[in-house]
């Protein structure tokens, strides 16, 4: 396994079946719909993948993801692009 893929930090938003499959390969963390921004204030990921889950973590994004409304969708990426520029900007450890 490539070292820099085993450090990545990702946090996901994804089924168990899809969190099993990637977990091995990196430091994931199954974000829940309830406390997302906390885990991500707290782990400092590197990558958000976002999938198009029918429960996720905890079963708390059903319907969320892939039944989200477009403008709840660009919300939610302007909300994480904007955090990820906070983190490089504090030179967080691990920021890209």
């Amino acid at each position: 396994m490539n070292r820099q893929l085993r450090d990545l930090r990702m946090a996901v938003v994804m089924d168990d079946f899809s969190f099993a499959g990637f977990a091995p390969d990196c430091h994931s963390l199954a974000l829940t719909a309830n406390n997302w921004l906390h885990q991500v204030m707290h782990f400092w990921p590197q990558l958000l993948l976002v999938e198009s889950a029918w429960w996720g973590a905890e079963k708390s994004w059903h319907r969320m993801v892939s039944e989200a409304e477009p403008e709840l969708r660009a919300s939610c990426v302007v909300q994480t692009a904007s955090h990820t520029h906070g983190v490089l900007e504090q030179g967080r450890p691990g920021s890209l």
